[in-house]
C-alpha cells in the first residue's frame, strides 16, 4: 500500500460488472466521482473479489463502497449503510457476481479486525443483471442522486477530519 503524508486520502471503490446490466452501477458511480478530482479521496474501480476488497480497505481510516443491491426492495430504491456501525446482510447482494462479495468481505475483515473505522456501502436495486443488459431505467434515474449523496458525505467525513486535526493541533 502506498504510504502518505498527512492522513490516509479517503478511499471511493465500485464494485461491479460493466458487462451485466445494473451490476454496472458501482462503476459507473466511481468514475463519476472521479472525474470530479475530489482533493484526498482515492478511487478504485471494482476489485476482482473480497479478497481484494480486505486489502483496499486495510489501513484506511473512511472508506465508501459503491455497489449495485438486490434485496428485494423496489427496483431504484437507493441504499446508504453505515457499515462500520452495523452488519451488512449478504441477502442485500442476492445477484451478485462476487463469489465472495461485499458483504462477506466486510465482515471477515471485521472479524480480522482491519476494517477503517469509518465504513459506507451505497448501492440502487437493481432490476436486470443479464450478461449484455444496459442500466435498467429505475437505476440510471437514480445515478445522480446517489453520487450526490456519496459526495456529500465524503464532503462531510473531510470536514470531521479537519475539525479532529485542529483539535489535535489547538
Amino acid at each position: 500500500m502506498e504510504q502518505h503524508d498527512g492522513p490516509c486520502p479517503l478511499l471511493v471503490v465500485g464494485v461491479g460488472n460493466q458487462f451485466r446490466g445494473d451490476d454496472a452501477l458501482g462503476l459507473i458511480v466511481v468514475r463519476r466521482i472521479g472525474a470530479m478530482g475530489l482533493p484526498g479521496v482515492d478511487v478504485v474501480e471494482g476489485p476482482p473479489d473480497g479478497a481484494y476488497l480486505i486489502e483496499l480497505l486495510r489501513e484506511r481510516e473512511c472508506a465508501f463502497i459503491v455497489d449495485a443491491f438486490s434485496s428485494g426492495s423496489p427496483p431504484g430504491f437507493v441504499h446508504r449503510h453505515d457499515a462500520s456501525l452495523q452488519r451488512l446482510p449478504a441477502y442485500l447482494f442476492r445477484h451478485s457476481s462476487h463469489s465472495f462479495g461485499v458483504a462477506e468481505a466486510i465482515e471477515l475483515g471485521r472479524r480480522l479486525g482491519i476494517m477503517p473505522a469509518r465504513l459506507f456501502v451505497y448501492g440502487i436495486e437493481g432490476r436486470d443483471f443479464g450478461t449484455g443488459a444496459a442500466l435498467s431505467p429505475g437505476v440510471e434515474a437514480k445515478l445522480d442522486e446517489l453520487t450526490e449523496l456519496i459526495v456529500a458525505d465524503i464532503r462531510e467525513m473531510r470536514r470531521e477530519r479537519e475539525h479532529h486535526d485542529h483539535l489535535e493541533i489547538g
